[in-house]
């Protein structure tokens, strides 16, 4: 199963979690760390120690972000963002 990993802070222990168990992460989604806010700094690490791609999403395109990748699952940490209903229901 590709799981698509949403994270939305200092989640990396979950994420080394799924990698240590050799599960298939085909991606990270976070919103791109800034000076003021460098909670997302831990996830992209894990992420890049492992060779998983991460893709950097706002409010305005992370629904275009998210129709562009692979995935079977999303696994939303802490997400940023909603994700209405019926844009969950086209990602399947």
């Amino acid at each position: 199963m590709r799981i698509l990993f949403l994270s939305g802070g200092a989640r990396e222990s979950t994420l080394a979690y799924l990698l240590e168990r050799r599960e298939n992460v085909v991606g990270v989604v976070t919103p791109r760390p800034s000076a003021a806010n460098r909670r997302f700094e831990g996830v992209i690490r894990a992420a890049e120690r492992h060779g998983v791609p991460v893709h950097f999403v706002d409010k305005e395109n992370t629904a275009s972000v998210l129709k562009e990748l692979s995935f079977d699952m999303l696994l939303s940490c802490g997400f940023s963002f909603l994700i209405s209903k019926y844009l969950a229901s086209t990602l399947v």
